[in-house]
């Protein structure tokens, strides 16, 4: 079966953890000196192989060894938390040997998002953008990863790709890039990917002010980090976010309607005030 679509049973944890109720917790519990996830069950959504091969690219042992000459070799064992939701500082994963789980964490339940295998690595949105991380990163096969902090990776990114990036046609660099800008791509068509030469950044504006109305939907976060979508528009916030009208971050869920005001950013709206309608 796909690595990209099955349901992972996992082997009995060392601890199983149970509330005063008697009822599983599912919160992380440090013990080893590390962060541990309970037992559980979960299913990736299917992607084909076609598409798998560019949503999850598998490093060259050359790609491999080039990141490793930037970073860190650093061991780890299964249930052991790499990222969690909320966290301000986001490394960047490259797996050498073992297996990574990346899980979207709410309310009703986590939802599994992707399994990095030897060769695959990290990369959320949020560690390029310097926000809180939106997903738990845990391990779920023990092994060998090869870890590198944000600076480190845009430092190899610049000095060590071929790629080069313009923004609206001026010199620019990887850091200028960022999720739901418009790009113009040159470069070379291989049969699963187009290895980029060349990236034109098109769109950077960053402060142009936006109302959205409507239904929240695909709520994720805390209210250090938080995110959710309203009328076909992703919206971001965090500490600095206010709710107005007698509203707080605990009235947030699906299906309620909301107000927000904001900023237009490349690719979502930053929250800056947020009313909920009870």
């Amino acid at each position: 079966m796909s690595a990209f679509c099955r349901t992972s049973a996992r082997l009995k944890p060392v601890n199983t953890f149970y509330d005063r109720a008697g009822y599983r917790d599912w919160t992380p519990k440090l013990y080893d000196g590390h962060f541990h996830m309970p037992e559980t069950i979960r299913t990736t959504p299917f992607v084909n192989a076609a598409h798998a091969a560019l949503m999850f690219p598998t490093l060259t042992p050359a790609q491999m060894k080039r990141i490793a000459a930037h970073g860190e070799v650093r061991r780890v064992t299964r249930g052991e938390v790499l990222i969690q939701a909320g966290d301000p500082i986001v490394p960047f994963f490259v797996v050498s040997t073992g297996e990574i789980e990346i899980v979207r964490p709410s309310s009703p339940g986590d939802t599994l998002v992707a399994i990095h295998g030897a060769g695959q690595f990290t990369g959320e949105a949020a560690m390029f953008q310097g926000r809180r991380a939106l997903m738990r990163a845990q391990v779920s096969e023990p092994g060998e990863l090869i870890q590198l902090t944000r600076e480190e990776l845009i430092h190899l990114v610049q000095t060590d790709a071929t790629t080069t990036f313009l923004v609206n046609g001026a010199p620019g660099t990887f850091a200028s890039l960022a999720v739901g800008q418009r790009v113009h791509v040159k470069g070379q068509s291989t049969a699963t990917a187009l290895m980029a030469r060349q990236i034109d950044i098109q769109n950077t504006n960053v402060d142009i002010g936006v109302n959205v109305n409507g239904i929240v939907a695909h709520f994720i976060g805390t209210a250090t980090a938080f995110q959710f979508d309203v009328d076909g528009r992703v919206v971001h916030g965090d500490t600095l976010t206010t709710f107005f009208g007698n509203s707080a971050f605990a009235d947030l869920a699906n299906g309620v309607r909301v107000e927000v005001h904001g900023s237009q950013r490349d690719g979502f709206v930053y929250a800056t005030r947020i009313h909920v309608n009870h």
